[in-house]
């Protein structure tokens, strides 16, 4: 039956230079080809592309004003003792970023419509659904698990700065909501412990294109990601302990960055810095091969999932592969250490034949990895 779905996010879909934005994109595209009426509430929290975001979602598409919450003293007082009693200034409550201006929004645009289905997407952003009544679907759309994050980020030396919560408070989110969407199974039972409210696993919805090899004697290497953390971490430790070995192996080869890692990367020779390009498949399209090198992340790797869909080969860490497990050493190719990353890397490089099998495995476990998330997530509509 077709429902009318509105999604509230504080991340857009336009421009897509950043994993979440195109895990939100997809999902939204995957809904609306199910047959749904698809409408957006963007909250106006980051830089985005709003004519784009127009073009694609038509009429459809709503932008709400975002201020972060000033805080009174009292409730100034009642964060200094939220972080006392937590012991660490990373934690934040659960609707520490929560506007409720968006609670006024959200009634004028319930007084025009009504909708079956309200998908959030973030815990934190979970309050929101406390506008909508029990005839509607309540779904939180989590990406990662925010309970203690920042503490992957301190072990590899790294300042964090972005949203962490308690485990306590991220259940109080998710409470909210009657179904919960994992982006993967780890995360999926980690949400089935700290709630009793239905949980799945859908996962990021690639793009499926079977592309061929490019032509010519060069070899190229792509790596395509966002100026974060820990992919600006896994590019400047692959340039420095990898990449001369495997220029000296195969004198040939270049390393393609694009998107906004190339702002926070170091130059080095044999690296081209495309910067965010508008047609990806155009780039996925000169690859011989995809790199994922982080040494640390959370929730899914989305860059990974794209490569395989694009049917190339990828080498990455166990870190660069997170959620993708199944796929491992078949669809693609694992390796953590320097040494047996570089050896991999030269291997595709050199022999045609493994990169041809790993081509072929790729887009066929992307095709099986789509079709599931896709079940799922026709299962969480009923």
């Amino acid at each position: 039956m077709k429902k009318r779905i509105l999604m509230i996010s504080p991340i857009p879909t336009h421009p897509q230079n950043a994993g979440n934005r195109s895990r939100i994109y997809r999902l939204l595209y995957a809904l609306k080809n199910m047959g749904h009426e698809v409408h957006l509430l963007y909250v106006n929290t980051e830089d985005a592309d709003l004519d784009g975001m127009q073009r694609c979602w038509g009429s459809s598409f709503y932008v709400a004003p975002y201020r972060f919450p000033r805080r009174s003293l009292p409730r100034y007082l009642s964060r200094v003792k939220f972080i006392f009693e937590k012991g660490f200034r990373h934690i934040q409550p659960v609707d520490y970023r929560y506007d409720k201006s968006l609670d006024d929004v959200l009634a004028m645009l319930l007084r025009k419509t009504r909708f079956d289905v309200v998908i959030v997407e973030y815990v934190f952003w979970s309050k929101a659904l406390e506008n909508f009544d029990g005839s509607m679907l309540k779904v939180i759309d989590t990406h990662d698990v925010f309970a203690r994050r920042h503490l992957m980020y301190l072990e590899n030396d790294q300042e964090y700065r972005w949203y962490c919560t308690s485990e306590e408070e991220e259940a109080k989110g998710l409470n909210r909501a009657d179904v919960i969407i994992a982006i993967q199974e780890r995360e999926k039972d980690y949400f089935s412990k700290v709630t009793k409210k239905k949980t799945v696993t859908v996962g990021h919805i690639a793009p499926l294109e079977r592309l061929t090899p490019p032509t010519g004697n060069d070899r190229t290497l792509l790596f395509v990601g966002s100026n974060s953390v820990n992919n600006t971490h896994g590019i400047n430790h692959f340039l420095s302990t990898a990449f001369p070995a495997i220029r000296a192996a195969v004198p040939n080869s270049q390393l393609l960055l694009v998107g906004r890692i190339c702002q926070t990367v170091n130059d080095q020779d044999g690296c081209v810095k495309l910067g965010e390009v508008a047609d990806l498949r155009s780039v996925y399209e000169r690859a011989d091969l995809v790199i994922n090198p982080i040494r640390f992340s959370t929730g899914l790797s989305i860059k990974t999932i794209e490569a395989l869909g694009y049917s190339k080969p990828v080498v990455a860490t166990s870190m660069g592969s997170k959620g993708l497990e199944d796929g491992a050493n078949k669809a693609f190719l694992i390796a953590d250490d320097p040494a047996a990353f570089l050896q991999s890397v030269i291997k595709v490089l050199t022999d045609d034949q493994l990169a041809d099998r790993l081509s072929k495995s790729a887009y066929e476990f992307a095709k099986g990895w789509n079709e599931a998330s896709l079940r799922e997530l026709a299962g969480v509509l009923g």
